[in-house]
């Protein structure tokens, strides 16, 4: 008898470790479940910000190259210029030059 008694404290025990055991994984699996999702919502900010980074960094690196480029097409186009402001100077010149070679002759 004193067996039996023993054999059913163990087991009332048992019965009670398990329902305990079995309201931790509850908990457990609540807690991961949570932590999951804030984990998810994390990691989703965190792609939306890099992303939106990117996205303003490739902007800033297109419009800055419109901007060199439109500065060398400036830059091009005043030294074409030049060039041809030069060489009518030039033509302009030669018969000056000639000229004054004539009248150093005389």
């Amino acid at each position: 008898a004193n067996v039996d008694a023993k054999v059913s404290e163990v087991g009332v025990q048992m019965n009670g470790l398990a329902t305990r055991c079995g309201g931790l994984e509850a908990k457990m699996v609540e807690q991961h479940r949570v932590f999951k999702h804030q984990l998810d919502n994390f990691l989703n900010e965190v792609r939306t910000r890099v992303e939106s980074r990117y996205s303003c960094l490739q902007t800033d690196n297109t419009d800055q190259i419109r901007e060199v480029n439109a500065r060398v097409q400036t830059l091009a186009e005043a030294h074409s210029k030049a060039r041809a402001e030069l060489e009518a100077l030039s033509a302009q010149s030669t018969p000056v030059t000639q000229k004054l070679s004539d009248l150093q002759a005389t």
